[in-house]
């Protein structure tokens, strides 16, 4: 087990705080639900196996799903919920890896049998906001670009990034495709 220094917990705390213990408002500005869609409830999931570790780099599955519901598009007007998921390995990959932009292809696929949409997207860290963002590359809305706010980060991600390994971050997101 490695031990660490106050300097090292104090980094940590400073890193894992600015990349996740954010609390976004839920909206955005370039709402457009006439042409796009907007979702203002949904969550988000992420999981590590094994966990991950501050200083320790290993390769580690993770899933990431996300669910959104309460969607208004009034070019899709049966449209009210999608779900995602993308799993894959990650490697040599830390705590601290998470504040970096990390890119991933999803589908989302929306309820009502209407179809799916194509999403490459990108997270970013803006000062204490998460933002994950990308074009729409397929599908339902193709073209288009689609922006999904991360909210409510757990206050105890630099602890388990210290000890046993952080394993599951979880909390709410919003999403526009504009």
């Amino acid at each position: 087990m490695m031990r660490f220094g106050a300097r090292h917990v104090r980094r940590l705390i400073v890193v894992i705080t600015t990349a996740v213990a954010a609390i976004v408002v839920p909206t955005v500005a370039g709402a457009d639900p006439v042409t796009g869609v907007t979702c203002t409830l949904g969550t988000w999931r992420t999981e590590f196996d094994p966990g991950i570790l501050l200083l320790e780099p290993q390769n580690t599955k993770t899933t990431n799903t996300f669910a959104f519901t309460n969607c208004a598009s009034l070019s899709q007007p049966l449209l009210s919920s999608g779900t995602a998921e993308n799993k894959r390995t990650l490697a040599d990959f830390t705590c601290l890896n998470l504040i970096e932009p990390i890119t991933a292809t999803y589908e989302i696929v929306w309820d009502n049998n209407i179809g799916s949409s194509t999403v490459e997207l990108t997270n970013y860290v803006i000062g204490f906001t998460v933002v994950v963002t990308g074009p729409v590359t397929g599908g339902l809305f193709a073209g288009k670009q689609a922006t999904i706010t991360l909210q409510s980060f757990p206050v105890t991600v630099p602890l388990e990034c210290l000890t046993d390994g952080l394993e599951l971050v979880t909390g709410g997101a919003t999403l526009d495709i504009t």
